[in-house]
């Protein structure tokens, strides 16, 4: 069952420009068996799920929550209950409550915005890593992989979606079907899945990514300001960031 389990919608998320609907069409095109709702410190209602779920039978919709801790972005699944999540809050804080409701806590996107890893990584009982999604580019493999060579953790996947073009890319298969967020936090605690890739969207949009990051290059060598470059060729600054300073934004 390929569930995409970081997905954002303009519904919850500022940053997104995809309405739940359009979300919900693109990952069934996709392939999708079912979406995680993991909103930037929100939790979907039950409601909300159902109402979406409901409207595109037969996409699994699951709510989850990406919380802005002060040790980064941390994803929690399996514990529904939004008085357990405010912004800002530590990552003890966001550890110790998640479990005590049954749930597990994943690190977001490592090595996004930096090679520093948060120390509450190694000495709080998180449960896992996000080792696959639109966030996580080549030249954050090497944290990635720092990481796994101090601690094992299960590593899912998902899209961090903000686009629909950014659904199916990436997604964890489940072993067994999944029906709820309390089976979907055991799932990833128990390693039942594996990391999928659509490999081929991938490569078609690494070779897109070479010949603009070129693009790049050459205005940036004219003396093109960053702005006019984003504004003009619909480059992120994010993208464009690392570009300029030498990091590798190929898709993995």
């Amino acid at each position: 069952m390929k569930i995409d389990m970081h997905v954002h919608t303009s519904r919850h998320s500022s940053c997104a420009v995809m309405s739940p609907q359009q979300m919900a069409e693109a990952a069934l095109q996709s392939g999708l068996d079912g979406v995680t709702l993991a909103e930037h410190d929100y939790l979907w209602t039950a409601e909300e799920a159902r109402e979406l779920a409901e409207q595109f039978p037969p996409l699994a919709v699951f709510r989850a929550i990406e919380v802005s801790t002060d040790e980064g972005h941390f994803l929690a699944y399996g514990a529904c209950d939004s008085d357990l999540y405010y912004p800002q809050m530590s990552l003890a804080e966001l550890v110790r409550r998640v479990h005590g409701a049954g749930g597990i806590v994943v690190m977001a996107h490592p090595g996004r915005y930096g090679n520093d890893v948060p120390d509450g990584v190694f000495a709080l009982p998180v449960d896992g890593l996000e080792v696959a999604s639109g966030s996580i580019r080549a030249h954050a493999k090497p944290v990635i992989e720092g990481i796994g060579s101090r601690i094992d953790l299960p590593g899912i996947a998902g899209s961090d979606g903000h686009d629909t073009w950014e659904m199916g890319l990436y997604a964890t298969d489940f072993a067994d079907r999944i029906v709820d967020e309390g089976q979907l936090a055991a799932a990833v605690k128990q390693r039942q899945f594996s990391v999928y890739r659509n490999r081929a969207r991938l490569d078609q949009l690494n070779g897109e990514l070479l010949r603009k990051n070129s693009l790049v290059a050459d205005l940036r060598a004219k003396g093109m300001s960053a702005d006019e470059i984003c504004e003009r060729y619909d480059v992120p600054h994010e993208i464009l960031r690392n570009v300029t300073e030498g990091k590798d934004v190929r898709f993995v």
